[in-house]
């Protein structure tokens, strides 16, 4: 099995400025698709524009995620492998989508508590996966298996 070394790796530590800028640079990617989405389709509500994203993240975090879920690395021995530099980038990517709706969730949906609480959740448990350095296909398994409903609950729309 090949060893990567992770010093100064995206996600290590929360006030690390690489991680700071990688972070902000998700979530902006993740708001320049909503301001894109709004500006396609301008009769379109700005609810319509996010659940355009979720479903968007909800396919390709599936895909992806199970895609880097390898069922074998989920025995007590093997969770403590280090994470890949693909691993991190899920992480990442789906960190940003979580910031991005919980700011959406923070404008549109004050009195959504639930709504709010899980995303809040979602970001600290993904920045807890990124500190760790370890686990990494844990964290794609775990997505794999919450995102793989999130299509249908947009598509019930």
């Amino acid at each position: 099995m090949v060893e990567y070394s992770f010093d100064g790796v995206i996600g290590t530590s929360i006030l690390d400025p690489v991680s700071l800028a990688a972070k902000c640079g998700s979530f902006a990617v993740w708001g320049c698709l909503y301001k894109w989405c709004l500006r396609m389709y301008p009769h379109r509500s700005p609810e319509w524009a996010t659940r355009v994203l979720t479903l968007l993240h909800g396919l390709l975090a599936t895909v992806v995620g199970f895609s880097q879920c390898d069922p074998s690395c989920l025995s007590s021995e093997r969770l403590s492998t280090k994470c890949m530099p693909h691993h991190y980038a899920l992480m990442l990517w789906s960190w940003g989508y979580f910031a991005f709706d919980f700011l959406w969730c923070s404008v549109y949906w004050r009195d959504n508590v639930l709504m709010l609480s899980h995303h809040g959740a979602a970001l600290m448990s993904i920045t807890l996966y990124m500190r760790r350095q370890y686990t990494g296909c844990a964290f794609a398994c775990c997505l794999t298996l919450l995102e793989a409903s999130n299509p249908l609950l947009q598509l019930r729309w």
